[in-house]
């Protein structure tokens, strides 16, 4: 049995749409990656605050809980007797 011939207008169109196909794909592969590189700023973003947060919070906390300690010692002298020789 013979084989059809194509013509070679079958040949470009066919050309034409694998073209159009593997641009279309290469636009799509572009946007994940941009859409991935965008989701990770957001998350390193976050992860900052939220360690600057908790670093502030801890520097309150730590601030707050040595400064009351520090107002009681205020006005108070403690006074050690030297050893009494014999």
């Amino acid at each position: 049995m013979a084989q059809p011939q194509t013509l070679p207008e079958d040949h470009d169109a066919q050309r034409a749409l694998e073209q159009r196909s593997l641009r279309n794909v290469r636009a799509l592969i572009d946007k994940l990656e941009a859409e991935a590189s965008a989701e990770k700023r957001t998350r390193n973003r976050a992860a900052w605050i939220a360690g600057i947060a908790v670093a502030l919070l801890l520097a309150g906390f730590y601030g707050w809980a040595f400064h009351d300690r520090a107002r009681e010692a205020d006005g108070r002298v403690i006074v050690i007797p030297a050893p009494q020789q014999r």
